[in-house]
């Protein structure tokens, strides 16, 4: 079956995605670096209830833009095959952290050090959602008005 995919509309409803992600992003790192500066401000419960809604959101995000890229990708130019193996591992390795965190979460751990670890999660997802805008995700490489994709 043949489909038509439209990259600049694949690329501005990740971007809508990402001002989601990056909003609830800066929550959890303005609360965690609230509790850092100050023991009375770092409620536990806000925290855990601020992550756990971040994970669930960044994977439902991870789905969706591994969904929507891949075939893009695979379309799009030479180096689409380089471009997805790039996505599956980056993906991999988000999935990885956050799960790791949640983990961390239901254990016995300090809430001042997993306000630490959710904070510096939250610094390194915001660098990789900037990286991913300057790179594979930029106008310039999804500016195509349509692609043609072969389902197999």
């Amino acid at each position: 079956m043949t489909r038509l995919v439209f990259p600049s509309h694949v690329r501005e409803r990740i971007l809508e995605q990402h001002a989601e992600l990056r909003t609830l992003l800066r929550g959890a790192l303005e609360h965690a670096e609230r509790g850092a500066r100050n023991d009375q401000e770092l409620d536990a419960v806000r925290l855990r209830a601020v992550f756990l809604e971040l994970c669930e959101q960044f994977h439902a995000h991870l789905v969706f833009e591994s969904e929507a890229l891949r075939p893009v990708f695979a379309v799009l130019d030479s180096w689409g095959p380089e471009r997805i193996q790039e996505l599956d591992i980056e993906h991999a390795r988000q999935r990885q952290e956050l799960d790791a965190l949640r983990a961390r979460l239901e254990s016995e751990e300090s809430i001042h050090r997993l306000s630490a670890a959710i904070g510096e999660l939250a610094r390194d997802l915001l660098k990789d959602m900037d990286a991913e805008e300057d790179g594979c995700l930029r106008a310039s490489l999804l500016s195509a008005v349509s692609l043609t994709i072969e389902r197999r």
